[in-house]
């Protein structure tokens, strides 16, 4: 995903992180393990610290289906809120929607995010071809970057959030939809397993079939948010969650200082 250039000048980076950090933070099991593995010198200096998404609580303050309406969608939709970057594999949602569509199955999808990779500046026009090739430019709505506000709300009301990216790190979104008691199409890379929300469903990573079985079921049988006693049980679980969070910022500063 990267140019060679772009590999030196990180491995450069992290090298010296590696060499001179008392203390080097990771946000994931897995970034742990790699990182011990090129940098064994310094792995006895490396920890895990999963962060959360803060709770805003003017989120649910808010009615998203003004949010809904103000973005002109349907009452149904699946959600995609990540940047468009060859790695989040959009690519996999756009083969799955032509499959149902042959099934005469018609789902929406919103997309939000920046609309450029700069590692792969054509990146995304190539999709926007494939889905005017296939005919699903009534199927697929790229709303572009929005405010924090109005992701949140779109959120909320969608039926799903999918997830298809082949690398992350600790994700932001999962822990979003973990926040608001969302279900999630996730693909399986080893930190979305990690992360295991609750109201997940797993398909493997580019696996064009099981996504399009996920979509199909979850159109078939998710209503629109938001549901507010699974967001009840969310908010309680978040405030256990960031407080994990805050006493293992503090175990790690004590232990640097």
């Amino acid at each position: 995903m990267f140019s060679p250039e772009e590999i030196a000048e990180r491995n450069t980076w992290h090298r010296t992180v590696a060499r001179n950090a008392p203390i080097i933070v990771l946000s994931s099991n897995m970034a742990k393990q790699d990182f011990d593995r090129l940098y064994p010198d310094a792995a006895s200096r490396s920890v895990v610290m999963h962060f959360a998404t803060a709770l805003v609580p003017e989120w649910f303050q808010l009615n998203p289906l003004l949010t809904q309406a103000k973005y002109g969608l349907p009452d149904r939709f699946f959600l995609v809120s990540n940047q468009f970057w060859k790695h989040k594999d959009h690519n996999v949602i756009i083969k799955a929607l032509d499959l149902l569509k042959q099934q005469r199955i018609t789902p929406l999808v919103v997309c939000t995010g920046k609309t450029f990779d700069p590692r792969h500046p054509e990146y995304c026009d190539q999709l926007l071809r494939s889905i005017e090739e296939l005919g699903l430019s009534e199927q697929i709505r790229i709303l572009g970057l929005i405010p924090r506000s109005d992701q949140i709300q779109l959120m909320r009301r969608c039926l799903a959030v999918i997830q298809p990216s082949r690398f992350e790190g600790w994700s932001t979104v999962v822990e979003d939809t973990r926040t608001l008691g969302k279900p999630i199409l996730l693909s399986d890379f080893p930190v979305h397993l990690e992360q295991n929300p609750p109201y997940a469903e797993f398909f493997e990573q580019g696996n064009v079939e099981q996504l399009t079985k996920l979509i199909a079921n979850a159109y078939a049988q998710l209503k629109p948010g938001p549901d507010f006693d699974k967001e009840d049980l969310a908010k309680q679980d978040n405030l256990k969650r960031v407080q994990a969070f805050g006493y293992k910022f503090l175990e790690i500063v004590r232990k640097t200082i």
